[in-house]
């Protein structure tokens, strides 16, 4: 769950564009994200120059592959550009290419059906998987390796705990700890709030119930403080408190 965190429009497009951010937010949050929802966002994604409003659009779509679609892998696609140096990201997407086609799965191709080429100047990869699976054909978590060292700075808080919950949705556990718990000590306001709601979602998978309530409550906390200043985002915040008051009701 990301808010919007885009800095104060200086013109009325990039107002329009943060409340398009805003919008996808809410839907994805309200789980009717649709694919019309989806295509405007890579749209915007595509065309945006804007460093944080770009960040937040990738965080919106890597939740939609891995949310919604049980695709953790396919969310890296959005997340690699965002937490990796160009040339990281670059050998990560150029390395699952490789395996794709030494396992037999062929080059890569698009929703429709065309080979992959360049998406908004990065390398793209469609990582829908076959026959349902939740990996790609050839699973490669080795090279998961690349994110050993992501770029944490202020403007990359929030990508690099959406990282922690992709590597929690691959059932890498304790890197996702340890991936937020380094967001949660470093940063304050939203990332706190989410690096806290993720560690407590990373105690539900260890059986840890009591711990889960406890980062939780944590994040509600959190997220008090941080509503008090943020009057514009009433609608939305008000979905998360209410997601993580449910979180704790189910494990009480």
């Amino acid at each position: 769950m990301s808010p919007c965190l885009c800095e104060s429009p200086s013109s009325s497009k990039s107002d329009s564009d943060s409340s398009r951010l805003l919008g996808f937010q809410e839907k994805l949050e309200s789980r009717i994200f649709s694919e019309k929802d989806l295509k405007k966002c890579r749209k915007l994604l595509k065309k945006t120059k804007d460093e944080g409003l770009r960040g937040n659009l990738s965080i919106v779509l890597s939740r939609y592959e891995h949310e919604l679609c049980d695709k953790p892998l396919g969310a890296l696609e959005y997340i690699a550009p965002e937490v990796l140096a160009p040339e990281m990201a670059q050998a990560f997407l150029s390395g699952v290419q490789k395996k794709q086609i030494k396992s037999g799965a062929g080059a890569p191709h698009s929703k429709d059906g065309s080979a992959i080429g360049k998406k908004g100047g990065e390398a793209s990869l469609d990582c829908e998987p076959r026959s349902g699976e939740l990996s790609w054909p050839c699973h490669p978590l080795s090279l998961l390796s690349s994110f050993n060292d992501p770029i944490i700075t202020d403007k990359t808080a929030l990508c690099v705990i959406e990282l922690a919950n992709i590597f929690l949705a691959l059932k890498q556990t304790e890197r996702a700890l340890d991936t937020a718990d380094v967001i949660g000590r470093k940063f304050f306001g939203i990332p706190q709030v989410l690096a806290s709601e993720t560690s407590g979602d990373i105690m539900i998978e260890s059986r840890l119930y009591e711990k889960s309530i406890t980062f939780y409550e944590l994040a509600l906390k959190f997220l008090e403080k941080y509503s008090y200043d943020h009057k514009n985002e009433e609608k939305f915040l008000e979905l998360i408190k209410e997601s993580y008051k449910q979180k704790i009701i189910k494990k009480s």
